[in-house]
């Protein structure tokens, strides 16, 4: 019997009908993750809080970047969104992984210098673009398991174990889907903003960013009612986030599936190809550290460089310095030019290491927090 999904209604004022807890974000697992907005600018938008909340993005866009990869690379150990994205077969290799993921980056780094409201923007068309992507996956997902005897209301919790997890999601592409995937994003920026390169920012300058993000979810079909950053109140996100840290992001990863493990792996070793003397295990150990929970693997020479250099740079509160902020921005900027321009060279390469057998992923480097997050 094929699933009734059921569509978002847009509610007359979002902040009355906004989820306030993450039980409340959970019933978006059973709604279509686009809930048919039309992408007009919505009733409730303050242009400037968005315009700042998009200027402080793009003059910490190192930082920014670099939350965004550490919370891609746990957001694929969760099975709903790890299926989806292997579907498509573009994050199966080192090669498609560069690929979708140096795109990815030139989307996201669109929305933060144009407007996405406006038709005529660069920002607008990439969001757009990303959303029917989204619709189409789902489409794809949906249509791939329509023959599947499952019972609605048999999956299981999202938080337990991904391995164990046997039966598919009620819906691909799903609000809850889409709303894991605002905090993988932003979330840790939140959560963590003295150990991440925002000690600077004032209270009032993370609500303009979280509202800048609150904008893109919008644009990306995110009902209000589902949507992570629909608060005006910067500690009801922290709350909402710290419970998808702790309910969702932690157990998929401590849980060491080998599919995530690996498609995470495969994300990283992709964006090496950017920022120069960054490791798998070295970006790993610093993100266990900022989490609370262990790394069990043995670090190389090289992977030990790459920890220290990013732990010096976040830990010494480099990026609270306006010039040696801006010349790490520009230096990433460029890289990112410079990749995108060598890479013909670059796929050449990954293509022998795929055919030499990819990566390979150590079993359970991920322990249960034993360490405190401070």
């Amino acid at each position: 019997m094929s699933l009734q999904i059921k569509r978002a209604l847009w509610p007359v004022d979002p902040i009355d009908a906004m989820a306030k807890t993450i039980n409340d974000l959970r019933e978006g697992r059973v709604v279509a993750g686009d809930c048919k907005s039309d992408s007009l600018p919505p009733k409730w938008l303050d242009f400037d809080k968005y315009k700042r909340g998009q200027e402080l993005l793009r003059d910490n866009i190192f930082a920014a970047l670099f939350c965004h990869a550490g919370g891609l690379m746990m957001l694929v150990n969760i099975p709903s969104i790890h299926k989806p994205l292997a579907s498509t077969c573009n994050s199966s290799s080192l090669v498609a992984c560069f690929q979708r993921y140096l795109q990815t980056l030139i989307h996201v780094r669109t929305w933060y210098e144009t407007d996405i409201f406006d038709e005529k923007s660069e920002g607008f068309r990439s969001i757009t673009h990303v959303r029917c992507l989204h619709r189409k996956i789902a489409a794809a997902m949906e249509q791939q398991h329509a023959g599947d005897d499952k019972k609605i209301g048999q999956r299981r919790n999202s938080s337990e174990d991904p391995s164990k997890l046997i039966t598919d999601p009620d819906v691909w592409v799903s609000q809850w889907d889409m709303v894991v995937t605002q905090f993988a994003f932003l979330g840790l920026m939140i959560l963590y903003p003295n150990t991440l390169g925002f000690t600077h920012l004032s209270r009032q300058d993370k609500e303009a960013v979280a509202y800048c993000w609150r904008c893109i979810g919008y644009q990306l079909g995110i009902d209000d009612k589902y949507n992570l950053f629909t608060s005006d109140d910067l500690h009801t996100i922290e709350e909402l986030c710290q419970s998808i840290k702790t309910e969702v992001f932690l157990p998929s990863l401590t849980a060491n599936w080998p599919d995530g493990l690996h498609m995470g792996k495969l994300i990283l070793e992709s964006i090496r190809n950017i920022v120069c003397g960054l490791t798998y295990n070295g970006f790993a150990k610093f993100w266990s550290e900022v989490l609370g929970i262990r790394y069990l693997v043995r670090l190389s020479p090289a992977d030990w460089l790459s920890y220290f250099l990013i732990s010096f740079a976040f830990r010494t509160r480099i990026f609270s310095r306006k010039p040696l902020r801006t010349g790490l921005n520009r230096l990433l900027m460029h890289s990112v030019d410079r990749t995108s321009r060598r890479s013909m060279t670059i796929y050449k390469d990954l293509c022998v290491r795929d055919n030499k057998g990819g990566i390979q992923v150590p079993s359970c480097p991920f322990a249960a927090h034993t360490l405190s997050t401070g």
